[in-house]
């Protein structure tokens, strides 16, 4: 039976909506935190191989996931305006885009592992890391673009609840994958790096399956039983919302790349000491990045429904709980650090580093936490392009900050790593006005009223 989804906007809605993302969160963080575990105990060069390995793989899947967004806003606002009809179009013409996408981005993977990192990374322990993993985990983008596809969709629909459970099906069969081919079981030799790429694909293989299935059986009530010729006219539209999406996340990933090239500058340790804090942002993150998703479709669905007013106060609402949550997560970690420190690695003089970003940790997790949900429900009104701009003042200083601190005035790990904070400070002011002052989206529903 086909199901029509027009939401109110309230915390509870919210809170439900994204426990199943919540849940889905935790698998994929606990997964993080375990590549991250197993490859450090390959040893300092693996552990440091990680960080641009994370920064250069999320540069290509935030590619496929910012254009999925698109389609699940669309069809969000779709929801809204009972304009169903419309849906299967969208879905199919955004398949097929990502998919090509994900083969094209493949090969500009391939490209940069090759031909690029070697003139960037000096360590050749380092760089070898790398190219070991990225050899084999570039096959795994157009599957990625398969999965963003359907994940667009069931969001988009308001439907959050299977992927808890997918996600803990993938980061159980990953984790194990890891041990088995990362240090060989049986007559399966230890891969290393290989093995830890290898998993990720095999994992996400099964993932994009189990949730093609999922979509498959509910084809009828998700209004895409029927196929849809390609349309340049509906490929426009999502690349309309889309690129600047794109843009946004290829900003800040290239931002977050250099920044950990600048701190492969600073030693092994020091790189080391960021790619396990940065798995650990990740970690303490899980609530907010759930509440990321839920935004964007709540605030297109109202605005599908022309309730404009209740999209300020539904943006304020959910980021003042992503703020009290991460008070609390804060809080604890504040109380146990060296506990957080162990899981990445035995090292003590890592450890002794880490300790040393407590207080910028702290305040990076507080800002994030209002400012993503800001940044997201800009994107859910459809105005990206504000987004993309918030995103390139954003990155500018943090990267600036960045040099400014490692090469100008040789500071310590502690002073580098407030550039995150710079980051997502910058970031909730350029989204705040743009939502809250400017109200760029307000003028332009409005005058769709009009019409």
């Amino acid at each position: 039976m086909a199901r029509n989804v027009q939401l109110e906007g309230t915390i509870r809605e919210a809170i439900t909506l994204a426990i199943p993302i919540i849940i889905a969160n935790t698998a994929w963080t606990l997964l993080s935190v375990a590549d991250t575990a197993f490859v450090g105990r390959l040893g300092t060069d693996p552990l440091g191989a990680i960080g641009i390995i994370s920064s250069l793989d999320f540069l290509f899947a935030i590619v496929l996931f910012a254009l999925g967004s698109s389609s699940q806003i669309t069809i969000s606002r779709f929801q809204g305006g009972q304009q169903t009809s419309r849906i299967p179009h969208v879905f199919w013409n955004s398949i097929l885009m990502l998919v090509f996408t994900g083969f094209l981005l493949s090969v500009i993977a391939f490209v940069t592992v090759e031909v690029v990192l070697p003139h960037w990374v000096s360590s050749f322990g380092v760089l070898s890391a790398i190219e070991d993993y990225m050899r084999v985990k570039i096959f795994s983008y157009p599957l990625i673009g398969v999965y963003a596809g359907l994940r667009a969709l069931l969001f988009g629909n308001a439907i959050t609840y299977p992927f808890g459970i997918i996600a803990v099906f993938i980061s159980l069969l990953n984790i194990v994958l890891d041990y088995v081919l990362i240090f060989g079981f049986g007559a399966i030799p230890p891969l290393g790096m290989t093995g830890a790429a290898l998993a990720s694909v095999l994992a996400i293989a099964f993932g994009t399956l189990m949730l093609a299935g999922l979509v498959f059986i509910k084809r009828n009530s998700l209004f895409v039983n029927k196929s849809s010729r390609f349309s340049p006219m509906i490929v426009k539209m999502l690349l309309n919302i889309g690129f600047p999406l794109v843009a946004q996340g290829i900003t800040a990933i290239v931002g977050w790349f250099v920044f950990f090239l600048l701190i492969e500058k600073m030693g092994s340790e020091a790189l080391a000491v960021t790619s396990a804090g940065t798995s650990l942002l990740q970690m303490m993150g899980i609530i907010t990045w759930a509440l990321t998703p839920v935004t964007q479709t709540v605030i297109s669905n109202l605005l599908g429904q022309r309730r404009f007013i209740q999209v300020m106060h539904t943006t304020l609402k959910i980021a003042s709980f992503s703020f009290l949550v991460m008070l609390v997560i804060i809080s604890v970690f504040n109380l146990f650090p060296e506990l957080f420190w162990k899981i990445y690695t035995d090292d003590t003089e890592i450890i002794r580093k880490g300790l040393q970003l407590s207080l910028p940790i702290s305040t990076i997790m507080l800002i994030f936490s209002i400012s993503t949900i800001f940044f997201n429900a800009l994107a859910g009104t459809g105005k990206t392009t504000f987004t993309w701009l918030s995103e390139i003042m954003a990155v500018l200083l943090y990267v600036s900050y960045a040099w400014f601190t490692i090469f100008v005035i040789d500071a310590s790990i502690e002073i580098v790593w407030f550039s995150e904070a710079v980051y997502w400070f910058v970031l909730a002011v350029m989204t705040g006005y743009f939502l809250f002052i400017r109200k760029v989206w307000v003028n332009e529903e409005n005058n769709k009223r009009k019409e």
